[in-house]
């Protein structure tokens, strides 16, 4: 009707109005199409910390707020820039490495649903954030062969590329060990 075809979200009483193509397309798809390929997907704005466990230890990022701090630009003239501010305890962490470190957690993409956590665990994340029902997730990276990796995000379990995981790894080290 109207030009479209009407969507409901499962026993959701908002209906919406969708392109009959879009309709189509959803309708003949298969179901692993429409999952998400990201690992975890979460709110960085809403973070208040993160355990990171790697090696035997737990270290801690704080999300500590913004400040402003005056750059010189391309042209060679000096700007006033709003940054994030990390620490660890007393410590403050670099945010371009802390920032590269969620990059690469953003980045981790999925190469297979399912799969069961059996081997070495590389490095794990605890996410403490500010949404109620997930005020504490977990991301826990395994390693399944040579080339691949378990992630059990919240629960959910899928498979991921092993070199990205040895990546986040590095750089979680850079994080605490500079």
């Amino acid at each position: 009707v109207d030009g479209g075809t009407y969507a409901r979200l499962g026993d959701s009483r908002m209906v919406y109005l969708i392109s009959t193509e879009t309709a189509d397309s959803l309708r003949y798809a298969a179901a692993s199409s429409l999952q998400p390929d990201e690992v975890c997907v979460l709110n960085w704005d809403q973070m208040q910390k993160i355990e990171v466990t790697y090696g035997g230890q737990t270290h801690t990022i704080e999300f500590s707020g913004t400040t402003t701090e005056e750059i010189e630009d391309s042209e060679g003239e000096t700007v006033t820039q709003t940054v994030n501010v990390y620490r660890s305890g007393e410590e403050e962490l670099s945010g371009t490495e802390v920032e590269a470190l969620l990059d690469a957690i953003n980045a981790l993409s999925v190469t297979a649903r399912g799969g069961s956590a059996s081997g070495e665990e590389l490095i794990s994340f605890t996410f403490y954030q500010e949404v109620d029902g997930y005020e504490e997730l977990t991301l826990r990276l395994t390693a399944q062969d040579t080339a691949s990796c378990v992630a059990d995000f919240a629960g959910a379990a899928c498979q991921t590329d092993r070199s990205a995981v040895n990546e986040l790894v590095t750089l979680a080290q850079t994080v605490f060990e500079n």
